[in-house]
């Protein structure tokens, strides 16, 4: 089970009635997080577990297939299709695994690498185009960011050039975190391999929407 919140691995959901010698399939599900726990008589681990609905295994894996989809054969940028929600879920599912696993549970700014006592990643995938804005979840739309850069970066503290070079926003009067003004000037660390590396697309996208284009 620990290894489903990095590896896609089919989890498949099952409930019953306390009593009755019979289960219901509910589907697939996501785990998102783990956590080491006290019961109050032993330790034990405590599983986030997210319903996939009717999504199937095939689709699951199709999902995967989709989000490592490379940026040239892919135009656009942005969804231009409704999908449904349990596309939505699988997929979203998919790019979080996928961009971690690229990115060896590292910040792409910063280089931090931390994980909880239960050797848990605190990084999270980020996408470089806004989900919110139409999005894909695409490997070349992600980033691996920690919890403060992924809060830095969606919110428009810095954005990175075509060549992957920091730079911060300064069409602002707040004051620049010192955390984030240490990133200016400095490359954003990405995967060797091409297809898993950011577009240039989506990285001026994400500068133009926050005016730093």
């Amino acid at each position: 089970m620990k290894e489903a919140t990095r590896d896609l691995i089919p989890i498949y959901f099952f409930t019953s009635v306390e009593g009755v010698d019979a289960y219901e399939y509910e589907g697939l599900v996501d785990v998102m997080n783990h956590t080491y726990v006290n019961d109050g008589e032993r330790m034990v681990y405590r599983f986030e577990m997210q319903k996939l609905g009717s999504v199937g295994w095939d689709e699951y894996t199709d999902a995967q297939a989709t989000v490592m989809t490379a940026a040239d054969d892919d135009p656009p940028l942005t969804e231009t299709t409704a999908r449904e929600q349990t596309t939505r879920l699988a997929r979203s599912s998919a790019f979080a695994k996928q961009v971690k696993r690229a990115y060896e549970d590292t910040c792409a700014a910063c280089g931090a690498a931390r994980r909880s006592p239960d050797g848990k990643p605190e990084v999270e995938a980020a996408h470089i185009y806004p989900k919110a804005e139409g999005g894909k979840d695409r490997i070349y739309n992600g980033l691996a960011l920690c919890r403060l850069h992924h809060w830095a970066f969606d919110t428009g503290w810095f954005a990175a050039t075509d060549d992957r070079e920091i730079i911060l926003n300064d069409r602002t009067d707040e004051t620049v975190p010192e955390e984030i003004r240490a990133l200016e000037g400095t490359q954003l660390t990405v995967p060797e391999e091409p297809a898993k590396q950011p577009s240039s697309d989506a990285l001026r996208a994400h500068r133009e929407l926050h005016g730093m284009e």
